[in-house]
């Protein structure tokens, strides 16, 4: 949804944990929340004209 890449590994951590969706119990509510987070960010950078700050939708 954001675009980002996360490692699917690193040392010292659990796999679950780099993979969001894995580390909640409703995957429902994650999804839901998810898509609240992703239209704060598109709300917040349309309100400050992201094109004119040089930053590109992907979302």
């Amino acid at each position: 949804m954001f675009g980002l890449a996360v490692p699917a590994h690193c040392p010292g951590v659990p796999d679950d944990i780099l993979d969001p969706p894995r580390t909640w119990a409703d995957k429902t509510a994650y999804d839901a929340q998810a898509h609240r987070l992703r239209d704060l960010f598109r709300n917040n950078l349309n309100a400050h004209d992201d094109a004119a700050m040089g930053i590109k939708a992907v979302m």
